[in-house]
């Protein structure tokens, strides 16, 4: 039977123990930053992490912003930090319940006037009194009144139509089509028109608020331009004619000049773009789709492109060789064999060929548009778009030439440069490529909620203190002595002496039982009165005696008390060094003292 009662009782024990273990490994750290979040926010956050459930038994302010930091925070920790201080939170069986601190009671007694009893003997007249002592608790108390909403009021931040302050998450996909330029300018000497442009973009924005949100992307560009340049260059290298069929011009000099005529080319410049944006979007007020806003977008940014490939192509033209001889005032052309002669575009390299691009290339980029809702989290994008390199993209400029490597049957001119296309040359001026045109999309977003505000409401009920009173009787016995019992008291009270050491206020232990003996008195006879008087020697200064003297009359008065006596049965004063002991000569550390004599 023992060893069975053992057995069950190790289990309990152990069950006990399980539960307790339990209960503290339900209890997770609590780490969160908050700013200017709502009470109720902060409450669930915290039952969340540890799986309480949340009971608010007296109503508390819950849209009460909370700015704190907690980092491995206990729940008692958290409570006391978000609670008013007239608020407490208890965790019991896995449930927060949140209550006001209870209001401590209120006492008072009413003393009775009349005794209901007198008893009368030869010594002592006894009065028993029945006092009232009152006892007061107050608390909070709900009470239900008819129902009662009112609209919520307007709420500074901006919202969508749907009323909800959000974020949102958009992945955008765009492809471009318009105008193109390589931003050049031949001036006088030619003329420069643009062509298509292609772009493309993929893009992700953060929205912070209803309508704003940055973006980073990655896309594509192409821009492209053509160049008709009609020019005339002078090339004086000393070029001396000794062949020359003409009588006395033999071993002349001359200048040799190349005139171009409608030189046509085109070029082309391929670049992957990074644009980083900020946009906004804006509901169109009264216009709708599926219930859905049609909204205005726009976005201003910047966009770096990398050059990934440049062309060059000759069209068409004709370059025509002729020689200057200064002294004649005189131009020959079209003389076979010598260098003035005529070449077609044809007689050059006229597939694509490539040129250098500086990188990278900063640009400005702005968009502006029409999102119309398609499904629920899709809308479509219809815009326009505009981009232009800030910084000039050429690389290197030579001075033009017109050497044809491919020439056969001419010269190929060694005192010239190497072909390299108009746009390599210092005809054309710097280089700022650009386009503009119109683009469609899609957007897709997801979108988290980020404060949802409940509407002010009145609530339907109000809440009023009420207060509980309860009522307890204590008896009460004053003694009344006759007059031979006076004397009796005034004899055994009379000069009562406690002794004290030198600058001590510690009485000493060997009168103990006169303390105790002047009590008993006193508690039996609670219409007596004493006079406590402190006392000091005279030696050292009258100042701190006095004050010594204070503390010895108060140090008995204090023992008194903790012995039961009555503090208006008690009245004490200070002497100082202005009364020896029973005047005369004595030994002066029986001035060391405090005196308790009857008050009449």
């Amino acid at each position: 039977m023992k060893r069975m009662l053992g057995l069950i009782l190790l289990i309990f024990v152990a069950v006990g123990s399980m539960e307790m273990q339990a209960a503290k490994a339900k209890t997770k750290p609590f780490t969160k930053r908050y700013r200017n979040e709502r009470l109720i926010v902060v409450l669930q956050d915290l039952c969340n992490r540890n799986g309480y459930t949340l009971n608010i038994v007296d109503e508390i302010d819950r849209n009460k912003r909370i700015t704190e930091d907690f980092k491995k925070a206990k729940p008692g920790t958290v409570l006391k930090k978000v609670l008013d201080k007239d608020f407490q939170g208890k965790v019991k069986k896995g449930v927060l319940t949140i209550t006001r601190k209870p209001s401590p009671p209120v006492t008072y007694k009413s003393v009775a006037a009349e005794p209901y009893e007198i008893i009368d003997n030869d010594s002592v007249t006894r009065k028993l009194f029945m006092d009232t002592l009152f006892t007061v608790r107050c608390g909070m108390q709900t009470i239900e009144e008819p129902l009662a909403v009112v609209p919520a009021p307007e709420k500074k931040v901006k919202e969508d139509t749907t009323g909800v302050n959000r974020l949102e998450h958009n992945i955008q996909v765009l492809l471009g089509a318009g105008y193109s330029s390589m931003g050049y300018s031949l001036g006088a000497d030619g003329k420069q028109s643009g062509s298509y442009g292609l772009n493309a973009q993929l893009r992700y924005l953060y929205y912070f608020t209803p309508n704003w949100g940055i973006g980073v992307g990655v896309g594509f560009s192409d821009y492209g331009s053509t160049g008709v340049l009609n020019t005339t260059t002078v090339f004086t290298p000393n070029v001396s004619d000794s062949d020359m069929p003409m009588p006395g011009m033999k071993g002349e000099d001359y200048e040799h000049h190349v005139k171009t005529h409608d030189w046509k080319e085109s070029q082309r410049a391929y670049m992957v773009d990074v644009p980083v944006m900020v946009q906004c979007t804006y509901p169109i007020p009264n216009v709708q789709v599926d219930k859905r806003p049609l909204k205005i977008y726009a976005d201003l940014g910047a966009n770096i492109g990398l050059p990934v490939s440049a062309r060059r192509q000759l069209q068409g033209g004709s370059i025509e060789h002729v020689g200057w001889y200064k002294p004649w005032k005189l131009e020959l052309t079209d003389i076979a064999g010598h260098d003035f002669y005529s070449e077609e575009a044809a007689d050059f390299e006229t597939t694509a060929q490539k040129w250098t691009v500086k990188m990278p290339a900063i640009g400005l980029m702005a968009d502006v548009g029409v999102a119309i809702p398609l499904l629920k989290n899709l809308d479509l994008l219809v815009g326009v778009y505009a981009n232009y390199v800030v910084n000039d993209v050429c690389a290197d400029k030579q001075d033009i030439g017109w050497k044809n490597v491919n020439a056969t049957g001419y010269k190929t001119h060694d005192f010239m440069n190497e072909y390299a296309g108009i746009i390599g040359t210092q005809y054309a001026s710097s280089i700022h490529p650009w386009q503009a045109g119109v683009r469609v999309g899609i957007n897709f977003n997801t979108r988290t909620v980020r404060r949802k505000e409940a509407p002010v409401v009145l609530v339907n009920y109000k809440r009023i203190e009420v207060c509980d009173t309860t009522a307890e009787l204590q008896p009460r016995e004053q003694k009344i002595a006759k007059e031979v019992v006076v004397q009796q008291i005034k004899r055994v009270l009379e000069k009562s002496v406690i002794w004290f050491d030198l600058n001590s206020a510690e009485p000493k232990l060997e009168p103990a039982d006169i303390l105790v003996q002047v009590a008993d008195i006193l508690k039996e006879n609670t219409f007596q009165k004493i006079l406590v008087t402190g006392h000091a020697s005279r030696e050292g200064d009258k100042n701190k005696n006095q004050i010594l003297s204070e503390a010895r009359a108060q140090a008995v008065v204090d023992m008194l008390l903790e012995l039961g006596v009555q503090p208006e049965q008690i009245e004490s004063r200070a002497e100082g060094i202005d009364r020896d002991y029973i005047q005369g000569i004595h030994d002066i550390s029986l001035d060391r003292r405090v005196e308790i004599t009857p008050v009449e």
